[in-house]
């Protein structure tokens, strides 16, 4: 007796009187017996799970560090000064204050008191000498105010000028 055979994983027969099944392209998936291919979305990528019963469940999440546009067959990591969560679409440049200074990460990292970083940063930079910041986290450095002064770069405090000493003006 003659029969029909049912098409294969991430294969398709569209429409009646087929003599053979087409495979799903690049990004897409299909489960046994589809009449079409899905094309995962944005933060996933295509699986090849023989056990899913919908075609979107052959799709799988980015992991955190990683993203991917529709339709892809794998996910990216992200570049240095960048991060991403689990299912993310594009990774995000690190906030200013952060950095990250490896690929494929999950999160930014803060810079710590006496350094600063602009956004997207691989690295934090120690603040100039004269200048200062108590603070992780920080965009920017402060000038030391009149009295006061940080004689090294990475400074977290400014320190008072001793007994016969002075500094006028702003950022000694």
């Amino acid at each position: 007796s003659a029969t029909c055979t049912s098409c294969g994983v991430n294969t398709y027969a569209s429409g009646t009187g087929n003599d053979k099944c087409s495979s799903c392209g690049s990004g897409s998936v299909s489960v046994v017996g589809s009449g079409s291919c899905y094309q995962c979305t944005a933060g996933k990528y295509a699986t090849s799970n023989a056990n899913a019963d919908v075609s979107s469940h052959m799709c799988a999440s980015c992991v955190a560090g990683k993203s991917s546009a529709a339709g892809l067959e794998s996910c990216t990591a992200c570049g240095q000064g960048e991060y991403s969560g689990s299912g993310a679409a594009s990774c995000t440049a690190c906030a200013a204050g952060k950095y990250n200074g490896g690929t494929g990460a999950g999160s930014c990292v803060s810079c710590t008191a006496g350094k600063r970083s602009g956004g997207g940063a691989t690295q934090c930079t120690s603040c100039a000498v004269g200048k200062y910041v108590t603070s992780s986290g920080a965009s920017s450095c402060v000038a030391c105010p009149e009295g006061k002064m940080a004689s090294s770069s990475g400074s977290a405090t400014c320190t008072s000028c001793g007994v016969n000493t002075y500094a006028s003006g702003t950022g000694n």
